[in-house]
């Protein structure tokens, strides 16, 4: 599977690139605003996008994955610090097939890529 990560925490790219890699799939980029997600999304294909909502540059990641529907059915998954129910109801608008409450764990995307195979590769 390949990955897109559109985070901007450098740290936190770094922790899921190693988990990623743990797990047997390959990250395509890693992105820091929406922008440039929006902007490589078509040209890379990836297979998951995995979405932080607070974001550097214009457009968190709610708004960017809104954009991302608008032209592909890449599945999304939130991974945030937002734990916030509002938040959460805006973001869930955009149909993530996963919302992940950062820290992350190794754990958390087991069961993310579980649910992707089980979706998407049947």
């Amino acid at each position: 599977m390949t990955i897109l990560i559109v985070e901007d925490e450098a740290i936190t790219v770094m922790l899921m690139k190693v988990i990623i890699k743990e797990l047997g799939h390959t990250v395509q980029n890693a992105v820091a605003t929406g922008e440039e997600a929006i902007r490589i999304v078509d040209t890379l294909k990836p297979d998951l996008i995995i979405m932080d909502i607070l974001l550097a540059g214009e457009m968190n990641g709610i708004e960017t994955a809104a954009e991302i529907r608008k032209k592909s059915d890449i599945p999304i998954v939130y991974a945030t610090g937002y734990d916030d129910c509002d938040v959460k109801e805006k973001a869930m608008k955009t149909y993530p097939i996963g919302y992940l409450i950062k820290p992350l764990s190794q754990s958390d995307f087991e069961k993310i890529f579980d649910l992707y195979h089980a979706t998407y590769r049947n």
